[in-house]
């Protein structure tokens, strides 16, 4: 049986460098964002993620928001 998580995708820029978590046992993406995203209606929501490297900036992400009010997950796009 195959399942899936409703989600909405998000838009991000990347303005700055990610910043470095140290703790590679427990998280391998060590680059930390914590940004603004849009959806296409131009709505915003603030959002946190994780990259294995740093993230060009100037670039465009896609990121899919899944859940409701404070207990939103960011999964990577």
């Amino acid at each position: 049986m195959r399942t899936s998580i409703r989600t909405d995708k998000y838009f991000v820029k990347i303005e700055q460098d990610g910043v470095i978590e140290n703790n590679k046992e427990k998280n391998p993406w060590i680059y930390k964002y914590e940004t603004t995203a849009y959806n296409k209606k131009g709505k915003s929501i603030k959002v946190s993620f994780y990259a294995d490297k740093n993230l060009k900036k100037g670039a465009y992400i896609c990121v899919h928001v899944g859940g409701t009010g404070e207990k939103k997950r960011y999964l990577w796009g």
